[in-house]
């Protein structure tokens, strides 16, 4: 009779320990995965800034790019005032070494949105994971 007192009296709280302890470690997984999820998120915001950061550069790159085209046609519009009566071919010669500069002055802000691009995915494949 003491016995059936006694679980009668102390059964309820093992059952209660039992399921604060089954909660406890719930409590842990969760806050592993949430460790998990924030270093994730800290993966994600560094390559964000990363990303912004060459976007950023692309677009400074850019404004400089298009001075430098606004002054090669200024030097343009010289040149072909100062050579009219010269050479034709030479003046070919001229505007196709600056078709070559713009050509490569294209090339690298191809190449700089294209980076831009990749750390881009790569923040959205990050978050996404």
């Amino acid at each position: 009779e003491r016995e059936i007192a006694m679980k009668e009296q102390y059964g309820g709280y093992l059952d209660r320990a039992e399921k604060a302890e089954a909660e406890l470690d719930e409590l842990d997984r969760c806050a592993e995965r949430i460790a998990e999820l924030e270093e994730s998120h800290e993966a994600v915001v560094i390559a964000n800034d990363a990303g912004t950061e060459l976007l950023s550069r692309a677009k400074e790159r850019i404004a400089e790019l298009e001075k430098e085209k606004i002054r090669m046609t200024l030097e343009e519009k010289t040149i072909i005032e100062s050579i009219k009566n010269e050479d034709l071919q030479a003046l070919a010669g001229m505007v196709g070494m600056q078709g070559e500069l713009l050509r490569k002055v294209l090339r690298e802000i191809w190449v700089l949105l294209m980076i831009a691009y990749v750390f881009g995915t790569v923040a959205l494949i990050l978050e996404k994971w």
